[in-house]
């Protein structure tokens, strides 16, 4: 697979083994990605007899493996010096079956188990190269090479071999069949074997009659090669090399505590002892027990009442180094219907926002690979596929390693429901009505007809025919949540809440009204609400403007919810080269960072939990006490300064719908709509160095965010920035002449300026991903966030005529990134040499996602 090298991790000042993979794999699209994914389901597994991998990478178009370093010798070299002592071989083995058991319950096979692929250290034996060979195309036969060549004591890992090595392979392995975990336990016994006889358990001079040795023969009984091996192992081993799965012992658990009970206190048997034969004894004590237990049973259950199922609760937290987004940015999570696995949006340490899969009866999650950006995942029926929200797409991938495919265009998805004709109803937008389309893609057709309403959003389906969905409106009247079915007819109103809401086992319906969850039963076909609710918990926290309610459930029984734990940001001061130099207010949630052109005051938007809202507050630079800056009913956020520093704009929703509104510092206090409602939502972003124009982002349906500028003198808004990919994060410079801004168009997040108004002209100051740009006040310096959250500075050297220097780091953060849609989270002092970020506090506990299951 590759070249192995001893390394030095200079960072964390450790021995590491350097794993560097060929070319054929590192230049393979496909195959990288396939490698990657393996390579982090692997990295989640912790375990004293694996080797541990420590890190994953391409440099310069090379795949490399960071792995832990390991003083010994591999079990193959050791063999060359003959079998293994009995106890050895015991203990070892039992190590190793341990280890797998561990990859197994984490859907890991290893699929090349071969005594090269065990060390063995002062500390135990050490389990090498899990799941490598999985990069390998599923489809692709596996190349046996010339069946003219000798066998050789070295294993015969050749050309195209990465399914395996042929000496230890199953027979199902060598047929291209599905495997699974007995497809190891195979492999694990020719191992035993070996170790135990010092040869191997099939052997042949050419590889085609190894391969029928395999497939037909049965080899001899290591008792009868070495006599002092117990019969005991003689069984364990032959069971192991069973031909048929079925077989074999059925788990690597199984296999180590028959290997255990060889060493606790039990005699050994030997080959060549002569013994009683008391063996009619222990089926008749067996059966004079299972007896007695059965009428005590049956006088149990005759006498007892039976008992409820046990209720267990336990919280989730983020995958190690990552982060829950919160509630108002891109994430969500879903219970799949079987209720046995957990989907969740979070980010990776880098900062970059995944989908992540969790098995409930797991320890870890596992990244989705192709899933980037995802939001609002949901489950198909059958729990094997999963769709969710990214770029502009409404997405699907098949677990447990299909590639993303794009379903169609959903420039903001708002929610999602697969049904079980095969159809999907979702919400493309943050407006507008549900629609309908295959779950193997095509046009989307409408659904629902929003009329006055401003949003119909999170769909679910309660059967095969009915689904509930969330309604917006300015009308107080029309808001709630609707029944409705495919077939048509009148939707049924059945909360006041717009809010989404979850269904589960015993048609029960979960929603939150006045931050506290319910459950109450659901008559599907009328659309009644029976008997009184129940509470489940309170303190659950939600956005009123996405409508977006952190609980789901499953038919199959379980819940998840997370509750008032996602207030961790915190705004802070950090020195140019990332000292930090102090923070302002409690920990909440912010956005929209905003100093004023002297650089005295921060304004920006944070959420009230107590509302479910968000409002806008300014806090002064110095003293850094929040005061409360917007106080109409609804939600406010994304404030910008005019460049007088004695007015903000702001957007606002408190008509219903989104919209733009000024409000003065000084002289009068209310509040002033500098445009009317829009159409979607919109954030405000720039405002003009002249004082004529506010740039602001808007979603359309086929070009996903764009920038419009709205003119302060006459009123009318024109497009600046309106191509088919995402635009957003623009920033005047200070001369007013030039806007950088963020976009997708090259395929990853990139900062681009351009002339203003626009002329065609445009430059790309960022080189290897950026976003949310911020111009120093003197327009000499340009600053941007990097995929891996450190903030970079361009100079620029002349500022009337753009010329950008190369980006150079300045420090690390732990600003989210990834999504074009959120408001700057960060700006720059005038002179460029303090920062302000709201960020994930990183000394605050993360929240977690509760789980209950059981009733």
């Amino acid at each position: 697979m590759g070249e192995v090298y001893k390394a030095r991790d200079t960072r964390l000042d450790r021995t590491v083994a350097l794993k560097v993979l060929p070319a054929t794999l590192s230049n393979d699209p496909d195959l990288r990605r396939r490698f990657e994914r393996e390579a982090r389901a692997i990295s989640a597994l912790t375990h004293p007899n694996i080797c541990t991998l420590y890190d994953v990478g391409i440099h310069e178009d090379q795949a490399f493996l960071v792995m832990e370093y390991l003083e010994g010798e591999t079990l193959a070299e050791r063999l060359t010096h003959g079998p293994l002592p009995i106890e050895q071989v015991v203990r070892i083995g039992s190590e190793i079956a341990d280890a797998l058991d561990k990859a197994h319950r984490h859907g890991i096979i290893h699929r090349d188990l071969k005594p090269g692929n065990i060390v063995l250290t002062r500390s135990g034996a050490k389990l090498l190269d899990f799941g490598l060979a999985k990069v390998m195309h599923e489809d692709e036969a596996p190349i046996l090479g010339d069946a003219n060549a000798a066998t050789q004591r070295q294993p015969l890992t050749t050309q195209g071999t990465l399914l395996g090595t042929i000496p230890y392979m199953a027979p199902e392995q060598l047929e291209g069949k599905v495997l699974d975990a007995r497809t190891d336990i195979f492999s694990f016994g020719a191992i035993l074997y070996e170790a135990a006889t010092g040869v191997r358990a099939f052997t042949a001079t050419s590889n085609a009659s190894l391969i029928a040795a395999i497939m037909r023969e049965t080899p001899v009984p290591p008792s009868r090669l070495r006599d002092i091996t117990p019969r005991p192992l003689d069984r364990i081993i032959r069971t192991c090399l069973a031909k048929d799965p079925d077989e074999r012992f059925q788990s690597a658990h199984d296999l180590r505590l028959a290997l255990e009970m060889l060493t606790n206190g039990q005699p050994e048997e030997k080959a060549a002892e002569p013994r009683r034969d008391h063996r009619w004894l222990v089926p008749t004590m067996i059966a004079l027990g299972a007896l007695a237990l059965l009428a005590v049973a049956t006088l149990a259950l005759r006498w007892q009442p039976a008992e409820k199922t046990p209720v267990y609760r336990f919280t989730i937290a983020p995958p190690n180094g990552s982060a829950f987004p919160s509630l108002g940015e891109a994430g969500g999570f879903a219970l799949s219907p079987d209720g046995r696995t957990l989907v969740f949006g979070a980010t990776t340490p880098e900062g970059r926002p995944y989908l992540w899969v969790r098995p409930l009866d797991g320890e870890e999650a596992h990244l989705l690979a192709g899933t980037e950006g995802g939001e609002y995942p949901f489950w198909s029926p059958d729990s094997r596929s999963i769709a969710f929200f990214a770029d502009g797409k409404l997405m699907r991938i098949d677990l447990p390693d299909g590639p993303p495919q794009a379903l169609c265009d959903a420039a903001a998805g708002r929610g999602g429901a697969w049904g079980s004709n095969g159809e999907i109803v979702f919400a493309p937008s943050s407006q507008g009505g549900l629609f309908r389309v295959a779950a193997s893609g095509g046009t989307p057709r409408g659904l629902t007809n929003a009329k006055e309403a401003y949003s119909h959003r999170w769909p679910l389906f309660i059967d095969d025919e009915r689904f509930v969905y969330a309604v917006q409106s300015a009308r107080p009247e029309a808001e709630g949540v609707y029944l409705a079915s495919l077939n048509g007819g009148e939707p049924k109103r059945i909360l006041p809440m717009p809010l989404s809401v979850a269904f589960g086992a015993d048609d029960s319906l979960y929603y939150v009204r006045d931050h506290v969850l319910l459950r109450q039963h659901l008559n599907a076909r009328t659309g009644a609400l029976t008997g009184d609710p129940v509470i489940v918990t309170d303190n659950i926290t939600y956005y009123i403007d996405r409508g977006y309610v952190p609980v789901t459930a499953s038919i199959a029984g379980p819940i998840a919810f997370r509750r008032n734990g996602t207030a961790n940001m915190r705004l802070t001061w950090f020195a140019r080269d990332g000292r930090r130099l102090g923070a302002m207010g409690e920990l909440g949630e912010y956005e929209g960072i905003s100093l004023s052109p002297d650089g005295t005051r921060v304004a920006f938007g944070y959420f009230d939990p107590k509302e479910s809202l968000n409002h806008v507050a300014i806090a002064s630079a110095s003293e850094g006490v929040p005061r409360r800056f917007s106080f109409n009913r609804g939600n406010q956020y994304s404030p910008i300064w005019s460049p007088d520093g004695t007015r903000l704009a702001y957007s606002d929703d408190h008509v219903g719908v989104d919209t733009l509104t000024e409000k003065s510092l000084i002289g009068r206090s209310e509040e002033r709509l500098m445009m009317k409602p829009a159409t979607s939502s919109v954030y405000a972003q720039a405002w003009s160095p002249a004082n004529d124009v506010v740039l602001y982002r808007a979603e359309e349906p086929s070009t996903g965010f764009d920038v419009l500028a709205l003119s302060l003198h006459g009123g009318e808004t024109t497009p600046y920035l309106n191509a088919p990919t995402d635009e957003s994060q623009a920033q005047f410079s200070p001369d007013g002449r030039w806007v950088a801004y963020a976009s997708s168009e090259s395929g990853r997040h990139e900062v681009y300026v351009q002339p203003y108004p626009a002329t065609g002209a445009k430059w790309q100051v960022s080189t290897e991903g950026g976003e949310q740009p911020r111009w120093r006040r003197d327009a000499r310096e340009l600053f941007y966030l990097a995929p891996d959250r450190r903030l970079m500075s361009v100079p620029i050297d002349v500022p009337g005529a753009f010329d950008a220097q190369a980006p150079k780091p300045l420090f690390a953060t732990n600003i989210a990134f990834g999504d074009l849609g959120i408001s700057q989270s960060w700006d720059v002092s005038p002179d460029g040499q303090r920062f302000v970020i709201a960020a994930a506090d990183p000394l605050s506990p993360p929240s977690g996602i509760t789980v209950v299951t059981g009733r």
